[in-house]
């Protein structure tokens, strides 16, 4: 029995080296494929790629020969029962956006700012029909086990194509400096949408929607200077309201996608159909029967003086959700611990400029020129297709309205017009959106190739 087993471990050593050496040729020929080396030493590596999921984009990065030889080649959710070192990277990004991490170097020692290697570098993919994707965050770098990844991230890419044509350019000529072929982490099923002819009417209660078209410009070289993105796409529209006129409304968003997930204003003109997508509300002085209004009854309301800060304890309530309000601060600067106000002060005059700064316990709201803001604490996000505004009543009766909602952590601020002068009234609105959707052809032109 002795003499059986001293016969296997010979076997059994031959062939974990044997795996070994496999895996090991796997992972060099996979790194090796990502690779590209210049005559004069310097080279560049794409070492992940990711999409991101609820914003962020997350992987891990390991060291050593654990991570060489063995865990490196293995699929994802394997690679996490292999044990190396290794630190998680993660960093924020759009959703289902796509991220290309490199490295660059030169001769065998990895650079320790990749961006200056290459002169801060340019990413684009190219289709596989010759469209070129924009990168959206050019530029940046993440410090991880003492190493700098580059990051670059794509909003738009060919999202049904399981692998991509990434290239990096130079930054002013846009010349190709070096071109991989990476894989897509989350190939989409291409679907196909049906456009509709224009132009085309939406109707929601108060207003018309009516898609006129989709315009399409080619951008200058002389205001814009890289070729890759010849086209611009925009839809025009006109709102059409049964009372009132166009005036009387504001948008907030207009949006184009198609069919695999991609945003903007360059997508690829060969789909099918494009969506557009407008989202429209009242100006905050026009007043609709589907508003709520909610008002903290039985307080006292007037502008302060600079370093003021006058206390208000009250509540709105809107749809059943508590709107609390902690006061209302003139020009200065305004300390509060956990929400609670602990002191204010006089500062210098810095224009009309105003900030919101924090530790996460401290928070310090600093107001600059004639600013005066009310502030809100841990008010509830209002419903989808919902937003909150601002309408206040001065002493000669006449309305001013804030549509604009500042936001820093758990506060909630409006900044009061500067014309407000004494005493005022205020009502917390909750206005409803109108939300118009189109599916139509995009304009036929020639794809911008490399």
């Amino acid at each position: 029995m002795t003499q059986s087993r001293s016969r296997v471990w010979p076997w059994l050593l031959a062939g974990t080296a044997l795996s070994l050496a496999v895996l090991g040729w796997f992972s060099v020929r996979r790194a090796d494929d990502l690779v590209q080396r210049f005559p004069d030493g310097r080279w560049v590596a794409i070492r992940h790629v990711t999409t991101a999921t609820n914003g962020l984009h997350s992987f891990w990065m390991a060291q050593g020969w654990r991570s060489w030889m063995i865990r490196q080649p293995l699929p994802s959710p394997i690679q996490r029962w292999v044990r190396s070192q290794s630190s998680q990277v993660v960093v924020g990004g759009d959703t289902n956006s796509l991220a290309l991490w490199w490295t660059a170097g030169t001769n065998d020692v990895v650079s320790r700012f990749p961006l200056e290697a290459f002169g801060s570098p340019g990413w684009r993919i190219i289709g596989d029909d010759g469209w070129i994707y924009p990168e959206a965050i050019p530029g940046s770098a993440v410090d991880v086990n003492q190493t700098s990844l580059g990051f670059v991230d794509f909003e738009s890419f060919p999202r049904g194509q399981s692998s991509l044509t990434a290239q990096m350019v130079d930054p002013m000529t846009r010349k190709v400096l070096a071109t991989f072929r990476v894989p897509n982490p989350n190939p989409v099923v291409r679907t196909q949408w049906v456009a509709a002819p224009v132009p085309a009417l939406f109707r929601a209660g108060a207003v018309t929607v009516r898609l006129d078209g989709i315009d399409v410009r080619r951008i200058s070289t002389e205001t814009q200077p890289v070729p890759d993105l010849p086209f611009r796409f925009r839809p025009q529209f006109t709102l059409l309201p049964e009372a009132g006129g166009p005036d009387d409304w504001e948008t907030t968003r207009v949006e184009m996608s198609d069919a695999t997930g991609n945003r903007g204003e360059h997508l690829n003109p060969s789909a099918a159909a494009w969506k557009v997508s407008v989202e429209i509300y009242p100006k905050p002085l026009v007043r609709l029967t589907n508003e709520i209004v909610g008002r903290w009854e039985g307080l006292s309301l007037k502008m302060p003086k600079p370093g003021e800060w006058l206390p208000l304890r009250g509540t709105a309530t809107l749809e059943g959700q508590g709107y609390r309000i902690l006061g209302i601060g003139g020009r200065g600067r305004h300390v509060f611990t956990n929400g609670v106000h602990a002191r204010s002060a006089v500062s210098p005059d810095r224009g009309s400029e105003h900030s919101i700064t924090g530790d996460g316990r401290t928070t310090t709201v600093t107001l600059g020129g004639r600013t005066c803001m009310l502030i809100g604490w841990g008010w509830p996000p209002p419903p989808e297709g919902s937003r909150l505004i601002l309408r206040v009543r001065d002493a000669q009766r006449r309305w001013h309205g804030i549509s604009r909602l500042g936001s820093a952590d758990a506060f909630r601020t409006f900044r009061l017009p500067e014309e407000l002068e004494g005493t005022f009234e205020a009502e917390l609105v909750m206005q409803r959106s109108v939300a118009a959707e189109f599916l139509a052809a995009p304009p036929k032109v020639q794809a911008a190739g490399p």
